[in-house]
């Protein structure tokens, strides 16, 4: 079947599906917009619903406090015999007015929290609405990009431009989708390393829990618990670096130019050495040691730190390219699904003029 029959007969399709297109295509951005408000909205709420449990424990304690100056005899009696009686009801008042001003603010709490809640109700409501326009606004573009392929597929020389725009959107997808691959690299990374410095936060807290506990037994305050602890707390520096060390590795079989962390030295602790031959001069050797650890651990942090600077570089410039690739995408696939809609009308109109092929007219040919 010619070009121009398949466009007469598939033009039905093409112009419901690009009316729909057209009545829909704010719905996407609408939804994205509708979805950020409820999304705020939640976390408004959860803010209000705090203040509002706070505000009752203030009304709940100005209260005991109103009451208690209220009915309190005793407390009356001693500044009637102190012969402060003025400020006695002065300080009732005060308590009273405490009180009130708390419940007020009580009634605003839950006042603007239950607007919140309405302005919520809605909001999901009209985001269920909009979704729904937004799901039809995709079913109408994924029939469209069918169509357009059972169509357009393949060499379309009667269609002057329209083979060179396919091409550019296929190479336009190509870039955006390594784009977004060095997106999601560089986030893989990003995570990695993200771990491998709480791993490194909490060896340093262990190592300096060591060695505080080091530091008092070189001055003599020594016990066996505190062998302990400090035997337990090197162990799981240890484990830790392990970990860090670990996820650094995956990091840079992600990530070639992720370098690493540096040798961290790890401080010994024998427990019965310890025990058997505790001295001044065990003690200082053990505390330099964990120094040692210490300052190895801060420079292993210091580097993370530098890979970590480097990867949101690396991934802030992957982000922008993705955003660039995605627009150029944008702008070739609308180019391609003009001159298509052109076609259409042209096939219409029937100023869809075949290609003349090369070599003789047919007339002439045997």
């Amino acid at each position: 079947m010619h070009i121009n029959e398949v466009l007469r007969a598939t033009a039905a399709d093409n112009d419901r599906l690009l009316k729909i297109i057209s009545e829909t295509n704010y719905a996407p951005t609408a939804l994205q917009q509708s979805n950020s408000y409820v999304d705020n909205l939640k976390k408004d709420i959860l803010a209000q619903e705090k203040l509002l449990r706070d505000t009752k424990m203030t009304i709940a304690r100005e209260e005991a406090e109103h009451k208690d100056y209220q009915t309190s005899h005793v407390k009356r009696l001693a500044y009637r015999l102190g012969g402060k009686l003025e400020k006695f009801e002065q300080k009732a008042s005060k308590e009273e007015q405490d009180w009130i001003e708390a419940v007020q603010r009580g009634f605003e709490v839950q006042k603007k929290l239950d607007l919140l809640n309405q302005n919520l109700a809605e909001a999901t409501k009209t985001s269920a609405d909009i979704e729904n326009v937004a799901a039809t606004y995709k079913q109408a573009e994924s029939e469209l990009d069918a169509l357009y392929k059972s169509v357009f597929q393949g060499p379309t020389p009667d269609i002057p431009g329209e083979d060179q725009r396919e091409a550019a959107v296929y190479q336009a997808s190509t870039d955006f989708n390594w784009t977004q691959g060095n997106v999601d690299k560089g986030n893989q990374v990003k995570n990695l390393l993200t771990g491998a410095m709480k791993f490194l936060d909490e060896a340093a807290r262990d190592v300096e829990s060591a060695r505080s506990n080091a530091k008092m037994d070189a001055f003599g305050f020594d016990s066996t618990f505190m062998d302990i602890a400090e035997a337990n707390a090197l162990s799981r520096v240890r484990q830790n670096v392990g970990q860090a060390e670990m996820l650094v590795t995956h990091a840079r079989g992600i990530e070639p130019s992720i370098g690493n962390i540096g040798d961290v030295v790890h401080a010994q602790h024998h427990f019965m050495s310890e025990v058997l031959f505790d001295n001044v001069f065990s003690d200082k050797k053990k505390y330099d040691e964990i120094k040692r650890s210490q300052a190895s651990i801060v420079k292993a942090k210091n580097a993370l730190e530098n890979m970590i600077r480097a990867t949101n570089e690396r991934l802030e410039a992957a982000v922008a390219n993705t955003v660039n690739a995605k627009q150029a995408l944008e702008e070739k696939r609308l180019q391609l699904q003009q001159i298509r809609a052109e076609a259409y009308q042209k096939a219409t109109r029937g100023e869809l003029v075949p290609a003349v092929l090369d070599g003789l007219p047919p007339s002439y040919r045997a």
